[in-house]
């Protein structure tokens, strides 16, 4: 697919772009080189390519999903006041 110079000027006028006319065929080249470029990727079996999380593989480090009751937290030792099994906050009105 190659863009057209009036492909550009709408382009640039839907994104409210204001562009200079010197500047015009050096935007259109590059435009037309990224086009160029997913055509290319595009056209490649990616079938049996695994999605990637990360750019770098790397091993990622997961907890294992244990359940724990609330009074293995210690909460009330951290609350600042604590009543009932439960934080005491000030009444906000």
């Amino acid at each position: 697919m190659s863009l057209s110079e009036a492909d550009l000027e709408k382009t640039a006028t839907l994104a409210h772009l204001e562009l200079d006319s010197d500047h015009k065929q050096t935007y259109l080249t590059q435009l037309n080189d990224i086009l160029d470029q997913v055509a290319t990727i595009n056209a490649m079996d990616l079938a049996d390519v695994k999605p990637m999380t990360t750019v770098v593989e790397q091993a990622h480090y997961q907890r294992d999903d244990i359940a724990k009751k609330p009074e293995d937290l210690l909460l009330d030792k951290n609350a600042p006041e604590w009543e009932s099994g439960a934080f005491r906050v000030p009444k906000i009105i």
